[in-house]
């Protein structure tokens, strides 16, 4: 073969070699690469998209955040899906101190204790909510005051009398306009009510907190607002 024509061709083999022995050099040092970082490196991830390894990293933080995030939101919506409505169990309310005194409602079958800080404020005028009577427990500092009418009471029972036949006192509250939009209403029991209720109404400034109970064509209205106002309603008795 003349040497003219051979050399041009062996150039071109040559060229040809040498770039299948650059191409397979790098496919090496890709495998290499990809052994040694495992695939979950801020420098693989680098390679893989083409970013540098320092922003491969910042990313990989930001979504450790996110995770972090996301998980803490999970577990709280996970906590508020498990409530029912309903009032999860509680330790027993509790007792009255011995040394509270006792009033007694002979004429309306109920009964209740009462810290000595607190005394009964006089009933002048007929209760304005349609009550038969309303007992209101309040500061003894606020008894002799002339506006002690307007201060919200301590604690607080009215008793409301039905007449005709006894309806649910779930539909009594709608007709007496003290089950307003929004209200959220729980079962509870009371020895000697044939039915009890517990009204929130989260929407309304304190008091916001209400207990029914029924017995014998009378409903039995108990408000409590005072710092003494569990032991008063744990100590609240029918008869």
């Amino acid at each position: 073969m003349r040497d003219d024509i051979a050399a041009p061709r062996n150039q071109r083999v040559d060229n040809q070699c040498k770039r299948g022995q650059r191409e397979r050099g790098q496919c090496e040092r890709a495998q290499c690469e990809r052994a040694q970082c495992g695939g979950g490196t801020a420098a693989a991830l680098a390679a893989r998209t083409r970013y540098p390894a320092w922003m491969a990293g910042r990313w990989r933080r930001r979504i450790g955040r996110l995770a972090a995030v996301l998980a803490a939101v999970a577990t709280m919506a996970c906590a508020a899906a498990s409530s029912d409505g309903s009032e999860s169990p509680t330790s027993p309310a509790p007792a009255a101190p011995v040394n509270w005194q006792a009033y007694t409602n002979a004429e309306y079958g109920f009964g209740v204790a009462y810290p000595e800080e607190y005394g009964i404020v006089p009933e002048t005028t007929a209760p304005p909510s349609g009550a038969a009577a309303r007992v209101r427990f309040q500061d003894k500092a606020l008894l002799t005051s002339q506006f002690v009418d307007l201060e919200p009471a301590r604690f607080m029972v009215e008793v409301f009398i039905l007449a005709g036949q006894t309806p649910p006192l779930r539909e009594w509250l709608r007709t007496a306009n003290r089950l307003p939009a929004g209200a959220v209403m729980t079962s509870i029991t009371l020895a000697g009510a044939s039915e009890g209720l517990k009204v929130q109404q989260p929407q309304q400034l304190a008091p916001n907190e209400f207990y029914y109970y029924a017995r014998g064509g009378r409903v039995y209205a108990v408000t409590p607002l005072g710092a003494n106002s569990a032991e008063m309603l744990a100590s609240f008795r029918l008869f």
